[in-house]
């Protein structure tokens, strides 16, 4: 079931694309590959945002209508003459167009120890920096993962019936 809903395209692929994103993750930290583990989170929170903002509120993350852009939010448009937005930028603008949802509610609530863990991320050296993650600091990932963003997510696709974080997909097929 969790590869068809992979490779069925339909509203449900991209979330379970999400799901899977963080099956892959916790294998690179199963062998012991940390900092991509912690990669491939950043690249989940970003996904889970853009994927929100697309579905939920018909905004795009590489081209920002200026007039969805709350006033205080300063997003300068690039040399195209597009707004385009990171992370930390698509979560505020999620927050502010959708504020009661499960994900923007663990933004909001949690937004300091997203910009902790940032700050972890970005001296990694798959990141801007030279410092290893250690398994410690994955570890704090992992518990915020699971405790937090799983739960919001699982809540914000309750429509697609996907219903819990897929397993694992084995590794062989059935058998072999």
């Amino acid at each position: 079931m969790a590869l068809k809903r992979l490779t069925t395209e339909d509203e449900a692929q991209e979330p379970a694309r999400l799901f899977d994103l963080w099956r892959n993750a916790e294998r690179r930290a199963a062998q012991g590959r940390y900092d991509d583990a912690v990669a491939r989170v950043y690249r989940l929170l970003e996904w889970s945002a853009q994927w929100l903002l697309r579905s939920r509120c018909g905004i795009d993350t590489g081209d920002v209508p200026p007039d969805r852009v709350p006033p205080g939010m300063t997003l300068a448009p690039n040399p195209d003459g597009r707004i385009q937005i990171g992370l930390m930028a698509a979560w505020e603008l999620l927050a502010h167009h959708r504020p009661d949802s499960p994900a923007s509610a663990i933004f909001q609530a949690e937004r300091n120890a997203l910009l902790n863990w940032l700050h972890m991320r970005n001296h990694s050296i798959l990141a801007h920096g030279f410092r290893p993650v250690a398994e410690a600091d994955w570890r704090k990932t992992l518990d915020w993962v699971n405790a937090r963003l799983l739960p919001a997510l699982l809540q914000e696709t309750a429509d697609l019936r996907i219903g819990q974080v897929p397993p694992q997909l084995p590794d062989r097929p059935p058998g072999e």
